[in-house]
């Protein structure tokens, strides 16, 4: 909820041709909607389709011009006709950024700017520029002072209504309370009064909402009794208080990666928690803890400081990634956490060290030498770099880890190794976490150290490891909780295998692959959980569901298969087990490749994600696929079906999101009736010559790419097209290679 007015404005400012410096800013207190309002516009299709790109840039506190340049130019795809060797340094890229906001429109969102000052000395300051920039900043008097020398629109967020207040807190946790179909009425006055405490600032809303969801009703009046409005910091100050020392502990955790890191993998989040001796303490001292295994308790953890608004997600039910809101960030990296002794200044975590690199560098040393007094900390060290542009990696010099024998956790990102692998790792005893997660590392020792608990090969695709290195690794590594394997195996004839059967505590495998793997390992892994696997032929298909499915075993109904990759070896063998297999309740996702000819029936309705390939399939499988309430993701490839009509029928694909039609050459027509896949946001059409046109009723749909699909068909979804209209509505419209 927003003023309608101000984003009129501001809809306005960003689409309406201007002689005025094309800067807006759209100012107000913390809270107040600044970043959802300048969102909402963003993604108006209306107005992305008036640019020929956009970037959006949340700006850190340490705003760089070389950086800032950078990533601007790197989002809307701008590449300068003439490179020079010099190009690389500020005054060049602020050149190039200058020229690409000359040449074309496009709409630049900073957002969070701080000071102005930073802001005038790093942007081309042009007021003839035909590109707009739009900042949201918090800073009024410094925005003041921007207004009088520049001219630029200014806009200042106001809070809101009681009526659009009173809406918002409804909406919040609060209608999960265990009371939650009677209190409103019986307490909506007692409510609707500590509802106008927030004086209309949607995030102490919000914040308000989520309290009062697991607070005792008798507790509400203490918040009506003040005489003072409740802000936010209030709100977030008491929320932090009554959350148990567990999960203060993990909330601190996630302030060690960057300020703008939005997508931290919840797995590997989890296994850092598990690695940390004080959360690792309290996991197994709980008396509530889940008997699926320390994962499993890990996150329920993240889920609960979602639920409370702790941490932001974007999937509520399975969480995939996370990120730290800016306010909790800021509360953790204040006083608060200093108190608690979790953060030095200077920001060294006494508990946890980070290392964030700037990804221009080519190399970097790292000289590890905590203080004396900090000896008996039990560090995690993440050197958290970011993936690099044509799969450049930064090269660490040197890496002196001498002081450091308690270190828990070490995780590397994004580094080049070559063929030396970092010296004394194997001497550190109390390391439980170990990550090379797309590194460039050729060769393993063959000891890394024995109590390691998480273990991630998931190296560079690049490297290929043979078979009998792995194993000498795994072979002293008994107490492994979560294991990663590499990509890819030098041995592909499937003749040496690695051997499993002794990591008895796995309760995480990942890119487990039959070639390469025992599949009757699997029987010895009582406490597995989470399974992501490749399974190659119909014997292993058996075998890999007699293991998770045997009688006597209670684990088979908490196993979660996150993964089956099943490359089939023919219809006639192949039915019996991969029905078996889309029976199985705790499967997630399902990628099958080759002829199957019928799709199996019945299919598990836990089912997310459905990938068919080259299953040569002669009926049309969208009305069994369409009465799968979970399915999210669908990609059909590679003549998965050979039918020339698709029918997705009514209410169908309830909450299917993505959708992947690709080489299927028979496929003439597909409809799609009334209230079919109603949160289909992404679809991919590719080289289905044969196909007509796209169906009516797509109206949810916000990302759309053609590719390498005939000029005739793409021909009608130009601005002038006779079928653009089926498409107007849509946020990103790609039409990539394509041939008549």
């Amino acid at each position: 909820m927003m003023d309608a007015n101000t984003e009129r404005d501001l809809v306005s400012f960003v689409t309406e041709e201007s002689k005025e410096r094309p800067f807006s800013v759209v100012c107000g207190k913390e809270g107040l909607g600044k970043t959802t309002l300048v969102q909402k516009v963003y993604n108006k299709p209306e107005v992305r389709h008036k640019f020929t790109g956009c970037a959006w840039i949340t700006v850190t506190h340490h705003l760089q011009r070389k950086t800032l340049c950078k990533d601007i130019l790197s989002q809307i795809d701008y590449r300068p006709t003439k490179v020079d060797d010099d190009d690389d340094d500020d005054e060049a890229l602020v050149g190039q950024l200058k020229l690409a906001l000359h040449s074309n429109k496009y709409l630049i969102v900073l957002d969070g700017i701080c000071s102005m000052e930073a802001l005038l000395n790093a942007m081309p300051a042009d007021k003839k520029m035909p590109s707009k920039v739009v900042i949201t900043t918090r800073n009024k008097e410094d925005t003041k002072k921007f207004i009088v020398q520049e001219r630029v629109r200014f806009l200042e967020m106001s809070p809101l209504t009681e009526d659009q207040s009173w809406q918002l807190f409804l909406k919040t946790q609060l209608h999960c309370h265990p009371w939650s179909s009677v209190f409103v009425d019986d307490f909506e006055s007692t409510l609707k009064e500590i509802c106008k405490k927030c004086e209309g600032v949607p995030l102490a809303l919000k914040l308000l909402g989520n309290l009062m969801a697991w607070k005792e009703r008798i507790e509400w009046n203490e918040l009506r009794q003040q005489e003072c409005c409740v802000s936010a910091q209030q709100l977030l100050e008491l929320s932090y208080s009554l959350l148990p020392e567990h999960l203060k502990k993990c909330l601190h955790y996630l302030a060690l990666f960057p300020e703008e890191t939005v997508d931290i993998e919840a797995d590997k989040l989890c296994n850092l928690w598990i690695a940390d001796e004080d959360i690792n303490k309290m996991m197994i001292n709980t008396p509530s803890q889940p008997q699926d295994g320390m994962l499993s308790t890990a996150e329920t953890y993240l889920q609960k400081l979602a639920t409370l608004g702790f941490v932001q997600v974007q999937e509520p039910t399975k969480i995939k990634s996370c990120s730290l809101p800016h306010y909790v960030r800021d509360y953790l990296c204040s006083g608060k956490s200093k108190e608690e002794s979790f953060f030095e200044t200077h920001q060294l975590q006494v508990r946890g060290l980070a290392f964030y690199f700037d990804k221009r560098v080519g190399e970097y040393a790292f000289l590890l030498k905590p203080k004396e007094t900090d000896k008996e900390v039990r560090l995690s060290i993440l050197f958290l770099n970011t993936r690099q542009q044509d799969d450049h990696l930064l090269s660490p010099k040197s890496l002196d880890l001498t002081n450091c024998k308690l270190l828990r956790a070490l995780d590397f990102n994004w580094l080049d190794f070559g063929d030396k692998f970092p010296q004394d790792i194997n001497k550190l005893a109390h390391l439980r976490y170990l990550s090379f997660r797309d590194c460039y590392l050729k060769k393993l020792p063959a000891s890394i150290g024995k109590n390691l608990e998480t273990l991630d090969l998931r190296v560079n695709p690049k490297v290929v490891y043979e078979i009998m290195s792995i194993s000498n690794v795994l072979r002293q590594l008994k107490r492994l909780r979560s294991l990663y394997l590499p990509y890819k195996f030098a041995d592909e004839t499937g003749q040496t295998k690695l051997q499993l059967g002794h990591l008895s505590e796995l309760e995480n495998l990942q890119n487990f692959v039959s070639t390469h793997c025992q599949a009757n390992d699997l029987r010895s892994l009582e406490k597995l959980r989470y399974l992501a696997a490749t399974i190659d032929g119909v014997e292993d298909l058996e075998v890999t569901i007699e293991c998770l499915q045997r009688e006597g075993t209670s684990k088979s109904s908490s196993i979660h298969l996150e993964n089956i990759d099943f490359y089939s070896g023919g219809r006639s063998r192949g039915a019996p087990a991969l029905s078996s297999l889309l029976g199985c309740v705790s499967l997630n996702a399902l990628h099958v490749h080759g002829q199957i000819r019928t799709l199996p029936w019945p299919i598990s309705d836990k089912l997310t994600e459905i990938f068919l390939i080259a299953s040569e399939l002669e009926e049309d499988p969208m009305p069994l696929l369409g009465d799968l309430r979970k399915l999210q993701k669908l990609g059909l490839g590679n003549n998965a079906f050979l039918g020339d009509q698709i029918i997705c029928r009514k209410s169908g694909f309830p909450e299917l999101r993505y959708l992947k039609l690709s080489i299927l050459p028979e496929l003439k027509t597909w409809t799609l009736q009334e209230g079919a896949m109603l949160k289909l946001s992404t679809l991919i059409i590719e080289n289905c010559k044969s196909l007509q046109t796209l169906p009516d009723g797509l109206s949810t749909l916000q990302e759309l790419s053609f590719v390498n699909m005939p000029e005739t068909f793409t021909d009608k979804y130009e601005r002038q097209g006779e079928d653009f209209s089926k498409i107007k509505h849509v946020l990103s419209i790609k039409i990539i290679n394509p041939k008549s």
